[in-house]
């Protein structure tokens, strides 16, 4: 009788409490650090830091094979050599994390990419990191 109940209480409880679901893609979980690495880092760095325009990739929609996310982990890989700041290694850090779960081949991929002449805030470069992050992660 006891062994019975006990039977029926975990039965009860299995239905009741969910089960823990797969984990999350490796590439969504990376994608959110990329978005709150980013945010940190524009709180940090001023107007006054100009890096390269990847407004034309942003305008493209952030999608057209993943062109947006080598190209920036390469410009704040660069500047990251030259003034390191703990905020910005962790968001190449992410980057790079992505690019490597998402089988990205950045060198092939940007051989297509032009060099852009027009240099921008990096406040302007994060933003556009989170947008792009958010419409990759959420497919907004």
């Amino acid at each position: 009788m006891v062994m019975a109940i006990l039977l029926l209480v975990c039965a009860v409880v299995q239905l009741v409490i969910p089960a823990p679901s797969a984990s999350p893609d490796a590439t969504h979980i990376s994608l959110n650090h990329i978005m709150m690495e980013a945010g940190k880092c524009e709180d940090i760095f001023t107007r006054e830091l100009f890096v390269e325009d990847v407004q034309d990739l942003v305008d493209d929609g952030c999608k057209v094979r993943d062109v947006f996310f080598c190209k920036v982990h390469m410009i704040l890989s660069k500047h990251e050599k030259s003034e390191p700041k703990k905020n910005e290694q962790s968001l190449v850090r992410y980057l790079g994390t992505y690019i490597n779960n998402t089988n990205i081949d950045c060198p092939e991929v940007l051989k297509t990419v032009k060099n852009s002449t027009v240099t921008r805030p990096i406040t302007a470069l994060l933003k556009n990191i989170v947008k792009c992050s958010k419409k990759k992660n959420f497919r907004v």
